[in-house]
């Protein structure tokens, strides 16, 4: 039997792709007002999931919101951090499926966080969301995937987790295509 996160990765693989590529098209590393513009991209998903994470939908440990690193971010570059608060209020699958992708983006992170060291950023200024702890980052990323794996959820409920993490990554990319409305190429 296939784990859950398997499942997720797998029905989410169209999706994910389609975000790395648009957001390599975007070219969010190559100066601070760009990186700006991804950073206000990161607000607003972050900014919808951070209700999941207060609810503690999945119990164990090892995961946990960034928004409050985003906002420092943000205020490093100049940048007021004025987000949505208007949060999600979802299942728990659906929410399963939304901190999915934000746990995994912590993966991604890593390699984003070696793009911006060219922008002069770092984990103390700039680049703190994208900053991880080394092997933490890995270990912690084992435990959601590990809780996630133990939910006992129905086929019905498996769908609507799937549902939800595409639509996760729908609604970044369309935060990312906000951001970068009017932005030179």
């Amino acid at each position: 039997m296939s784990t859950r996160a398997a499942l997720l990765k797998s029905r989410t693989a169209v999706a994910h792709a389609a975000v790395e590529t648009r957001l390599t098209a975007l070219r969010p590393f190559a100066t601070r007002a760009r990186y700006g513009r991804f950073l206000r991209a990161q607000l607003q998903f972050h900014c919808h999931v951070e209700p999941l994470y207060r609810q503690d939908l999945l119990p164990g440990g090892g995961h946990g919101s960034r928004l409050a690193l985003i906002e420092a971010d943000l205020r490093d570059l100049g940048l007021e951090p004025v987000g949505d608060d208007a949060g999600a209020d979802m299942s728990a699958p659906a929410a399963a499926g939304w901190l999915y992708v934000a746990e995994g983006s912590k993966l991604g992170a890593a390699i984003l966080f070696r793009a911006v060291a060219g922008l002069g950023l770092d984990a103390g200024f700039g680049a703190r969301h994208l900053a991880g702890q080394g092997e933490a980052r890995a270990r912690d990323w084992r435990r959601f995937t590990e809780t996630l794996n133990a939910l006992t959820l129905t086929p019905v409920q498996d769908e609507a987790m799937v549902a939800a993490a595409n639509a996760a990554f729908g609604f970044f990319a369309a935060g990312m295509e906000r951001a970068f409305a009017g932005a030179e190429a």
